[in-house]
């Protein structure tokens, strides 16, 4: 999951919005067509057994996408808001799980995630 977010945040063929929501999409890594209830008791699972590794996880991602906000220019666009790149990086992390669990189809969770890219990104296309 660690290494196809990444991934998903350097690519240089698509746009900000698009990375971020592939990077949401590589986090799930399939929960998202599991039953909710499944996914929880998963997730807390893990964190039990591998805490440090679900830590790693979150805080590379999280790193590297306000890494990316900045870089980018649109940790600047909400300088005015009082949001951090740090922040909003957070924010994209934590609604993730949130879509996968929605019972909503790939499709609809895709557009719920770049709609959430689009948000933070703020029209930013570059």
């Amino acid at each position: 999951m660690r290494t196809a977010a990444l991934t998903a945040l350097e690519r240089e063929d698509a746009d900000l919005p698009r990375r971020l929501a592939d990077a949401m999409v590589a986090l799930q890594a399939g929960a998202a067509a599991e039953d909710p209830a499944v996914v929880r008791e998963l997730l807390g699972t893990a964190t039990d057994i591998s805490g440090p590794l679900l830590d790693r996880l979150h805080d590379d991602v999280v790193a590297r996408i306000a890494g990316l906000l900045r870089a980018t220019g649109v940790e600047a666009q909400w300088r005015g808001a009082g949001l951090s790149a740090d922040q909003l990086a957070e924010h994209l992390y934590l609604i993730t799980p949130a879509v996968a669990q929605s019972g909503r189809d790939g499709t609809q969770q895709y557009e719920a995630l770049y709609t959430a890219a689009l948000i933070v990104a703020r029209g930013h296309c570059g």
